[in-house]
């Protein structure tokens, strides 16, 4: 860019989540992004079971998935996930443990 004269105005325009600030007294303009993401909906990182999960944009879509004998259930609205577990335990009437150890446990609640 060339000044095609003495009295050219360079101007500064802030840009979308930009905001310039300028001081007289050191002849500087100072550039500030002046939205972090706030507005963007994003996320940076989710930590499961000591594993990161780090998102690669903002664009990064993070999915839930249920693994064996779980159910999940998205609430938009409320911005809730709900875990459940998608097997009845109360359906096994007859429990034949072969080969017990000592890390084993079988509970009985007292009723059929």
């Amino acid at each position: 860019m060339v000044a095609d004269s003495n009295e050219d105005t360079l101007t500064l325009i802030a840009g979308t989540g930009m905001t310039l600030t300028t001081d007289a007294s050191t002849d500087s303009i100072t550039f500030t992004n002046s939205d972090r993401g706030s507005s963007q909906n994003i996320f940076k990182t989710i930590k499961a079971s000591g594993a990161e999960i780090t998102a690669n944009s903002n664009s990064t879509i993070f999915e839930l998935v249920a693994g064996t004998n779980i159910q999940l259930e998205g609430n938009n609205t409320s911005k809730t996930v709900t875990v459940n577990a998608a097997h009845n335990l109360n359906a096994h009437t007859d429990v034949v443990i072969t080969d017990p150890d000592s890390n084993d446990l079988l509970l009985f609640n007292g009723t059929n």
